[in-house]
């Protein structure tokens, strides 16, 4: 199992925040299975005001990129990843064009113990 961390922000709009937490509420089903699919077995997604930190834990040898390729061709799928690109924006410091950033993981501990 490994364990991903990553940032991104919701637009500074009325009701974004709103529609954001709504369609989370009520995913579509096939982003739920396509991210199965590809390894995801744990996701979650926490708010701090218009920053968004997601916690995912995956299969080993799980990459974002090539993982996630196929869910991409599915119109569905697509159909939300366009509805939720649009609420987000880049973090301060990345490009424009960015939405979801890694971050680093800089201290773990399990069962009373520095894993890290």
């Amino acid at each position: 199992m490994q364990r991903i961390a990553m940032t991104v922000m919701l637009k500074d709009k009325p009701g974004i925040i709103e529609e954001y937490d709504r369609i989370h509420a009520d995913p579509y089903p096939v982003v739920l299975e396509k991210g199965h699919q590809a390894g995801i077995r744990r996701l979650f997604i926490y708010r701090l005001r218009r920053q968004l930190f997601m916690f995912i834990e995956t299969d080993d040898g799980f990459d974002i990129e090539t993982s996630m390729a196929e869910a991409l061709t599915d119109p569905e799928f697509m159909e939300w990843d366009k509805l939720t690109w649009e609420m987000q924006e880049a973090v301060p410091g990345e490009p424009e064009d960015t939405r979801w950033v890694p971050m680093t993981e800089v201290h773990a501990v399990e069962n009373g113990k520095l894993i890290l």
